[in-house]
């Protein structure tokens, strides 16, 4: 298991990300609003599981398929991902 990075030290990390040129970020439409809405609909999820079914929602959105995350068990339940653990 990992351990979080401290605030700060999380701010620089995503600040170094979208210093990389192919980073991009992806927009929350009206589309992934949608499909937020009908994810939460149907896993009955509360809390901070909540901005886990926001970014497979994001991703479907825009046709991403892949993940890379330490945290496999909680998004390898949705059919059409990919989830992958880094080394």
């Amino acid at each position: 298991m990992t351990v979080p990075y401290a605030p700060l030290d999380a701010v620089q990390f995503i600040e170094t990300l979208l210093g990389y040129e192919h980073i991009r970020v992806l927009p929350i439409s009206l589309e992934v609003s949608g499909r937020l809405i009908a994810l939460l609909n149907t896993n009955g999820v509360k809390g901070p599981l909540v901005f886990d079914l926001q970014i497979v929602a994001t991703m479907l959105a825009h046709g991403v398929t892949k993940l890379y995350t330490y945290n496999v068990r909680d998004f390898d339940r949705f059919a059409g991902l990919e989830v992958v653990e880094p080394n």
